[in-house]
């Protein structure tokens, strides 16, 4: 079932598998540590599994927390260190907390979309 973003009850974590080694997990809203601790089950979950590719997808997160910042560095080292990648992507240009995590993962692992001008990497 699809949410939409203004929906209070839409879930502030939530993935997909898009194959046997690949999965989307999407943030929405405001992520701080109760909705942290969502995402670093729904991370193990998916590198238990198998996947080898992850895409964060930070598109309509409006706070990150550091701790969920921490969450997503170490699934990317973990990921990296089984032969794997984690990307983390934001349509949005200038999005605070979130651009913060996307330049720490470097442009190696760096899927950021923009419009209009583009993002600094």
């Amino acid at each position: 079932m699809q949410h939409a973003v203004t929906d209070p009850a839409a879930p502030a974590v939530t993935s997909m598998d898009v194959g046997r080694e690949a999965c989307v997990i999407v943030l929405r809203g405001a992520i701080r540590d109760r909705e942290a601790d969502e995402l670093r089950k729904e991370l193990v979950s998916a590198i238990d599994a198998g996947v080898r590719a992850l895409l964060v997808d930070l598109s309509e997160v409006e706070l990150l927390s550091g701790t969920a910042q921490e969450i997503v560095l170490a699934a990317s080292a973990t990921l990296a260190d089984r032969g794997g990648v984690l990307l983390a992507w934001s349509a949005k240009e200038s999005v605070g907390r979130p651009t913060f995590v996307l330049s720490e993962l470097g442009d190696d692992a760096l899927g950021e979309g923009t419009s209009g001008t583009g993002a600094d990497g």
